[in-house]
């Protein structure tokens, strides 16, 4: 669907969807990607309000087909009862270490240098921390279990005071409230990282169309902000 179609679809959505939408997000991508879709939907569909709750996708799946949400977006593959599923975008994901890490200024490096390494995290409720637990199997690196962090902040600040690596989400790294000011990101030669972010709603939700126009708003605006 391009940029048009977005358009003309989020135009008809306009005109009939008001009320407030139940919004369900991971905390690892809310933060980010947030405030710039809001600002873009204020213009587009100005008689919507979100109530926006952070948690769990597993969880939040659940909400979702037991009516306790509307539209949860979050990492893929989204499972529930009666649920329509959509992918929105792909996100590149980058390990970053502390400036002081014998690694920071090696230039390229191997998947070989990464052995042994550890990796911060958060707790394995989050699919973040599934992501983190596959790499180190890859890499012959592992978790750090005992400094499992609440958020991407929390990783972020331990990894820049050299407690660990860590491999964050690129919309992250761009963002004023992540950046990398504190990180260096590590080339790995022959090795890539990227999670697949959803968008879900009722199947026979009576607005179910309206979710999709929105979902569609959501991957133009991560794509947009993605291409800079």
């Amino acid at each position: 669907m391009g940029v048009r179609d977005i358009r003309a679809l989020t135009a008809r959505s306009a005109k009939q969807f008001s009320g407030i939408v139940r919004f369900g997000i991971t905390p690892t991508l809310g933060p980010y990607l947030m405030p710039a879709l809001i600002g873009a939907l204020k213009v587009d569909l100005p008689e919507l309000r979100f109530y926006i709750r952070e948690g769990i996708p597993a969880e939040q799946a659940k909400d979702l087909s037991l009516g306790r949400l509307d539209l949860v977006v979050g990492p893929g593959p989204m499972a529930g009862e009666n649920l329509e599923v959509m992918h929105l975008f792909d996100e590149p994901m980058s390990i970053v270490a502390s400036p002081n890490h014998h690694l920071a200024d090696a230039g390229q490096v191997t998947r070989a240098d990464l052995a042994g390494e550890r990796f911060l995290t958060l707790d394995p409720r989050h699919h973040y921390h599934q992501l983190v637990g596959q790499a180190c199997a890859e890499l012959g690196a592992e978790i750090l279990l005992d400094y499992e962090g609440t958020s991407l902040d929390s990783v972020h600040h331990m990894a820049g005071s050299g407690v660990g690596l860590a491999i964050l989400p690129e919309l992250y790294l761009r963002s004023e409230v992540g950046g990398d000011a504190l990180v260096v990101r590590l080339p790995i030669d022959e090795w890539q990282c990227s999670r697949t972010i959803v968008a879900a709603w009722r199947a026979d939700s009576a607005n179910a169309g309206d979710y999709r126009a929105l979902s569609y708003q959501i991957k133009d605006k991560a794509e947009r902000l993605l291409s800079y």
